[in-house]
């Protein structure tokens, strides 16, 4: 019986070390869920600009640019 106090008392160590390797990785998921929403809207934001563009050159290119002009918009 007394070999198994320092066995129960190392698990008891083991578990508190994994305890708060738990808690640690719980703050990173966190942190790292926050960052990966700031890229997402990143590229949101990016891909209306694209698309914005993309309209601009294509309506320039069959000429809305002139009717605009015509109409004084």
């Amino acid at each position: 019986m007394e070999d198994l106090k320092p066995r129960v008392a190392k698990l008891e160590w083991q578990v508190e070390a994994h305890s708060d390797h738990l808690k640690t990785l719980n703050l990173t998921t966190t942190e790292l869920k926050s960052e990966l929403c700031a890229i997402n809207r990143s590229l949101l934001q990016i891909k209306w600009l694209g698309l914005g563009v993309g309209l601009a050159v294509v309506g320039e290119s069959i000429g809305l640019g002139e009717l605009f002009k015509i109409f004084g918009m």
